[in-house]
C-alpha cells in the first residue's frame, strides 16, 4: 500500500463512549499538526457514541467512521481502521484518553531526529474522570528496545506513532488484552530501537472499567504474549515476569 507523505492517520476504538470520546477527538483536532485523518471505529456501542461522532463530522472533514457488524474488542476495531488508513504515519488514541496540541508535531521532529526507527512515544499524566491530574508523570526509558521491553512496559498506547515507511503495513494480534504490547515487541523485533521523550504528550485516563485495572490479569497477558507470541521459553517468560513486577512496584510505590 502507498503512503500519503507526512500524514497522520489517528486509529481510534470507541465503544461506549459517549462520556469521553468528543474530547478525545477535539484533542486531536486541535493539534499544531493539521495533515491527520482521524478514523473512528464503532464497536457496536449502545450509547449515543455514534450521534456524537456524526456531530463533528458535521464539523470537521477529516473524521472517517466505520462501524463493526458486532462487537469484536479493540484490537479487530484497529485492525479494521488499519486497514484503510492511508497515512504514513500512524498513530493510536483511545476513546477516553487526551492529547495535548504539540503532540504530533513533537513526534513527527523525533522522527527527523532518529532515522529509521519504527515508533515514537512519550510519558503521560494520568488522570481521573473529571479529567484532575491524579498521578503526575514519571520519568520513563527514553529508548526502548526488544530486550528491554521483555521486562518492562512503559510505552502506553495513546502515545504511539508509527511509521509505517519504516516498518510497512501490520495488524494488531487479535487478543482480549496487551494486543498493543505484543504489538510493540513485534515492531522492535523486526526494526530495532524505538525512541520515546519524557515530555509529556497524553493524559491517560484511569477509570474503573479500564482493561488494566486488574494486575492479576496483567500480569497473565503479560506472559501470555511472551509465551504464545514471542515463543519464549518458560523459564525465560518468569525471570522476566520477576523483573516486570520489580519495575511496577518501584513505579507505583516510589
Amino acid at each position: 500500500m502507498e503512503y500519503i507523505e507526512n500524514k497522520v492517520s489517528v486509529i481510534m476504538p470507541a465503544y461506549n463512549a459517549s462520556l469521553y470520546i468528543e474530547k478525545a477527538i477535539l484533542s486531536v483536532e486541535k493539534q499544531n499538526y493539521t495533515n491527520i485523518e482521524i478514523i473512528i471505529i464503532n464497536d457496536c456501542s449502545t450509547d449515543n457514541t455514534e450521534e456524537i461522532i456524526h456531530n463533528l463530522q458535521e464539523i470537521f472533514d477529516n473524521i472517517v467512521y466505520l462501524k463493526t457488524e458486532t462487537n469484536s474488542g479493540v484490537a479487530k476495531a484497529r485492525n479494521q481502521g488499519l486497514s484503510i488508513a492511508t497515512g504514513q504515519y500512524i498513530a493510536f488514541l483511545d476513546s477516553d484518553d487526551i492529547w495535548l496540541e504539540n503532540k504530533i508535531q513533537t513526534q513527527l521532529q523525533i522522527f527527523k531526529d532518529y532515522k529509521n526507527i519504527p515508533f515514537t512515544y512519550s510519558a503521560i499524566h494520568t488522570i481521573n474522570d473529571q479529567d484532575q491530574i491524579i498521578k503526575k508523570a514519571k520519568k520513563i526509558k527514553t529508548k526502548a528496545t526488544y530486550k528491554m521491553l521483555l521486562k518492562n512496559t512503559y510505552v502506553a498506547t495513546s502515545t504511539v506513532m508509527i511509521d509505517r515507511k519504516v516498518t510497512g503495513d501490520f495488524l494488531m494480534p487479535l487478543r482480549k488484552s496487551a494486543e498493543d504490547y505484543s504489538l510493540w515487541l513485534t515492531l522492535l523485533k523486526k526494526f530495532g530501537t524505538a525512541i520515546g521523550t519524557n515530555e509529556v504528550l497524553v493524559n491517560y485516563r484511569k477509570t474503573s472499567n479500564s482493561l488494566s485495572a486488574n494486575k492479576i490479569k496483567e500480569i497473565k497477558y503479560f506472559m501470555q504474549v511472551q509465551r504464545e507470541d514471542m515463543h519464549i521459553g518458560r523459564i525465560k517468560v518468569l525471570f522476566n515476569t520477576f523483573c516486570y513486577i520489580l519495575h511496577a512496584i518501584k513505579k507505583h510505590y516510589f
